[in-house]
């Protein structure tokens, strides 16, 4: 057991021998037992919870179960035998239902690139299988439609680049303001629920301001690219310096963008 997830099912029968760092607690039944019974049963979220509940921390990060804390609990103990019987079921059970979950995420998988093939077919060649190509005359771009033209975004569109994280005001026109970073944004959604807060200035909120039909786009990071139109009101949320506003100062649309 992984003393600081244990209340996450960090935990499981070994199917190895060795040694562990002292994150974890090993254990052994003093009695006649079916550990994989134990397995499955602590795994559960009745279990889950309790062990949250009894884990010593300020915390999430911190929380650890202690061996007096996890002794301490009441746990149901069938016969052994019926332990055996309940494993024995959980574990050719749970090899179907992991088989059908694999075959479905490889469709799923399919259907992604599929997808991806449309819009790129899309954005790249338009609706007319059939027009004349050329060459862009960019190596990586290679054929376009005869009459699409190349040119840089910043002339098609205003880019901005959120403000660098701040921990206090720096003056007494300061506001304590929500704002989008990396983990908000990505291609399926925009996660409007879990923002944090710093202070801006006068003129940093009206350079920051983000408004409704804005392209928000990841800038650095393991997201980077990430991607999503701003399609509901948003009221004084800026952007962190993870994070471009892309606006279209022509008639291109921050929609074909994304």
């Amino acid at each position: 057991m992984n003393i600081m997830l244990a209340w996450k099912r960090a935990m499981g029968v070994s199917e190895y021998t060795g040694i562990v760092s002292p994150a974890y607690c090993i254990y052994r039944g003093k009695q006649n037992m079916c550990a994989k019974y134990f397995h499955y049963l602590f795994r559960t979220d009745m279990y889950a919870n309790l062990f949250k509940q009894y884990s010593t921390g300020i915390i999430d990060s911190r929380l650890r179960l202690y061996p007096d804390k996890f002794f301490a609990l009441k746990c149901q103990v069938p016969p052994v035998d019926k332990q055996h019987r309940i494993a024995d079921y959980l574990d050719r059970k749970c090899s179907q239902i992991d088989a059908i979950i694999a075959r479905q995420q490889e469709v799923i998988e399919k259907l992604k690139a599929y997808k991806l093939s449309v819009i790129t077919e899309a954005v790249t060649k338009g609706l007319n299988p059939n027009v004349p190509m050329k060459h862009s005359g960019v190596e990586w771009i290679g054929q376009i439609p005869q009459f699409t033209t190349v040119t840089c975004a910043r002339h098609l569109y205003e880019i901005v680049l959120g403000k660098m994280l701040s921990s206090t005001p720096k003056s007494e026109e300061d506001t304590l303001e929500s704002y989008f970073c990396a983990a908000n944004i990505h291609f399926s959604d925009i996660d409007y629920t879990n923002l944090k807060t710093m202070w801006f200035s006068k003129e940093e909120r009206r350079n920051y301001l983000v408004n409704t039909g804005d392209l928000l786009v990841v800038e650095g990071g393991a997201g980077a690219g990430g991607a999503h139109i701003v399609e509901k009101s948003v009221e004084n949320c800026y952007i962190q310096n993870s994070i471009m506003i892309a606006r279209s100062i022509s008639s291109a649309s921050n929609k074909w963008l994304y």
